[in-house]
């Protein structure tokens, strides 16, 4: 019996198989497409909301109503339709209003967390609520206020009396305290 040995195969090279990264300017692109395209499907999706809520309400009046009452409405009319009327004038406004508030309490939420650097801000980390409801309960309960625009103006002066120099040093928004062995650069 004979051995023989025979050369061992060179190895072969490693083939990767995956495709290749992407580069940045292609990840870029990819994902202002990919954000462009969602703002897209929202706005669509804002739009048919915003009509649907000029289409929904006590008293139901079909799409095709609707869209004559926005588009198609003649105001000099001698008998106007009664459907066009309650869309112009209940149900466009309340449309609008609404937006408007809503597209306000966005506003304000995006400033509280861009103000304080926290994605989870809410009006509460400033003290806004509290500082608020202390004012009207004592208005209730030291003046005797009962209407509405009496808790109103006790909440402004909430914050009035938040700003006053007097308070200023106690109420600072976001700084952090001061070691007692501080100076200034003006005093070094």
């Amino acid at each position: 019996m004979s051995l023989t040995v025979e050369p061992l195969a060179a190895p072969s090279p490693v083939v990767d198989t995956r495709p290749a990264a992407p580069t940045r300017r292609a990840r870029r692109y990819r994902g202002t497409a990919w954000r462009a395209s969602l703002l897209v499907v929202l706005l669509a999706v804002l739009a048919f909301v915003l009509l649907l809520s000029i289409a929904l309400g006590s008293k139901r009046i079909p799409f095709d109503v609707v869209w004559d009452g926005l588009f198609h409405f003649d105001k000099n009319s001698p008998d106007p339709n009664p459907d066009h009327l309650i869309v112009r004038s209940l149900r466009v406004p309340r449309t609008i209003i609404g937006g408007l508030v809503g597209l306000a309490l966005g506003l304000a939420g995006t400033l509280i967390q861009g103000v304080t650097r926290n994605p989870l801000a809410d009006p509460g980390i400033l003290g806004v609520e509290a500082g608020a409801a202390l004012f009207v309960v004592i208005g209730i309960h030291s003046f005797g206020v009962t209407s509405l625009t009496g808790y109103v103006w006790f909440a402004f002066a909430a914050r009035r009396w938040r700003r006053s120099p007097s308070t200023r040093s106690v109420h600072s928004a976001g700084k952090a305290p001061r070691p007692s062995n501080w100076r200034s650069p003006e005093r070094r």
